[in-house]
């Protein structure tokens, strides 16, 4: 996937230090198997060592790449063979160089080798930031991403990453000397230490939450205003402030669209579509505040009486993708209630641990809207869709899915879309793509762009209950923590599109 500079240069930061970590542990078990510290040959010998048991490791069998503790040890193995490697070169080197500056010529060569390796390690940098562009055609020209740019970040980055193990090792130094020696008073030490840095680390990271989920009171240009009409959530006659909105939800209700638009564009006749948005800010001292909220802003929009009920589970920051929604008003006619529930206020990467919540305000929407359903006329009953994005891709298919297929019926639930579920949910694209009991063959498709969804027929779209966007590119529905010690398959012969 494009990066940019800034990710360029941050991923090159953390792998530059990952690699100055792997490599310092590397150097700390070669000094304790070298008896003499000053012989040359017994370092080179010790890191030779060290590389054949790195190597050793790394070629451990696996049959089937499934069993972890396999291929963490390889992936640790890999490790200490590079370590052991670099050190081995590092070691040769220097002492060539002590050698050889000795002399003038000897100085003027080694400042040769290290220009031309300084060079090509800048000439190949560019020329795979080149592929790179010309593998993505598309994206890459509205990127900010130089090589420049890069290796600022990455410099930055490195130095603040280092700065930040110095003062780290300072911390520890401090902690020794104050319990003084001995074993104990040493191991206290340093887990008092790790408790001060873990603390620390800590509450920056809460400070850096509060100040990103500050944006969601964000006051956008143009969205100062209320609604007016009484069909969306935040107008006069809604149980739900505009102010409680939040910044998602205040752009939700005011970019409705227009009957006289979709007259315009659709040249049918057209309702009013409702919009229901229940913010994060609406914290109620129940859990089931905010979906009883939900289902009460149903009755007084007449929801019930709309042809289509579209129930959403919006991504971490509460956003609903625009052109889904105003596609979905466009071709109801604006027959249309949309519902929907925030249950975070940051990025979904930092917005993992609501997911629980964002499930349980899910399921008692679903599971209101379903008991109001039995009670209605099966002929009046409206059609009921679900669609999820990101986290809320995740949560509202926990609650969909528990039953497979059947927990759509459950919850009188017709047919579900959801985008960019993230790998870790288990109906992730891995779990929807193996036609079984819970998902019979035919009702669940995984797409990574619309026209393969064209390529079936008719018939085949029609027995689709269940719609996934995953794109092949996107890191969201890719990422798993299996990442760390094992190759997934995604980057073998047969790759998605852009990867």
């Amino acid at each position: 996937m494009p990066r940019t500079s800034i990710h360029q240069g941050a991923m090159s930061g953390l792998a530059i230090l990952s690699a100055r970590a792997a490599s310092n542990r590397v150097d700390y078990l070669a000094n304790k198997i070298t008896p003499n510290q000053d012989s040359l040959t017994q370092r080179l010998v010790a890191r030779g060592l060290l590389a054949g048991v790195g190597l050793g490791m790394r070629k451990l069998p696996d049959e089937n790449d499934t069993a972890w503790p396999a291929a963490f040890s390889r992936l640790t193995g890999e490790l200490i063979e590079a370590g052991a490697i670099g050190g081995f070169l590092y070691e040769a080197i220097t002492a060539t160089r002590h050698r050889s500056s000795a002399s003038r010529k000897g100085a003027i060569a080694n400042m040769a080798v290290t220009a031309a390796s300084l060079s090509f390690a800048l000439y190949r940098s560019r020329e795979n930031l080149k592929a790179r562009r010309d593998f993505f055609t598309d994206d890459f020209d509205k990127l900010q991403l130089t090589l420049p740019k890069s290796i600022a970040v990455a410099t930055v980055m490195t130095g603040v990453g280092t700065s930040i193990g110095f003062a780290h090792q300072g911390t520890r130094r401090a902690f020794e000397q104050f319990y003084g020696p001995g074993f104990i008073h040493t191991g206290l030490a340093r887990t008092t230490n790790n408790v001060f840095w873990a603390g620390a680390v800590t509450g920056l990271y809460w400070a850096g939450i509060s100040k990103i989920g500050k944006s969601n009171e964000k006051i956008d240009p143009g969205y100062a205003e209320p609604p007016t009409t009484s069909f969306v959530s935040g107008s006069a006659d809604s149980l739900c402030s505009f102010e409680d909105l939040g910044q998602q939800g205040r752009r939700y209700v005011s970019d409705v669209l227009p009957p006289s638009l979709i007259e315009s564009t659709m040249s049918e006749p057209a309702k009013h579509p409702i919009r229901i948005f229940v913010g994060f800010n609406e914290q109620p001292l129940y859990p089931s505040g905010r979906s009883e909220i939900a289902l009460a802003e149903m009755e007084r929009t007449g929801a019930y009486e709309r042809g289509t009920l579209l129930l959403i589970s919006p991504t971490g920051t509460g956003w609903v993708d625009h052109s889904m929604i105003e596609s979905a008003e466009f071709f109801t006619r604006g027959d249309l209630a949309s519902v929907c529930i925030q249950f975070g206020r940051y990025p979904s990467f930092l917005s993992l641990q609501k997911v629980r919540a964002g499930r349980q305000q899910f399921r008692q929407l679903v599971w209101g809207v379903h008991q109001r359903l039995q009670g209605m006329d099966p002929a009046d009953r409206p059609r009921v869709l679900v669609f999820g994005e990101s986290l809320g891709a995740w949560a509202s298919s926990d609650v969909v899915m528990k039953r497979g297929i059947e927990g759509l019926d459950h919850y009188s639930i017709d047919r579900a879309l959801w985008f960019g579920m993230p790998q870790l949910a288990r109906w992730s694209a891995a779990g929807m793509d193996r036609p079984g009991q819970l998902t019979p063959d035919g009702t669940v498709g995984v797409f990574d762009r619309w026209e393969e969804l064209e390529l079936l027929s008719v018939e085949e779209r029609q027995a689709l209950r269940i719609v996934q966007l995953s794109h092949d590119n996107d890191p969201i529905t890719l990422a798993t923590p299996t990442l760390l010690y094992r190759k997934p398959d995604w980057l073998g012969e047969e790759r998605g599109r852009g990867v």
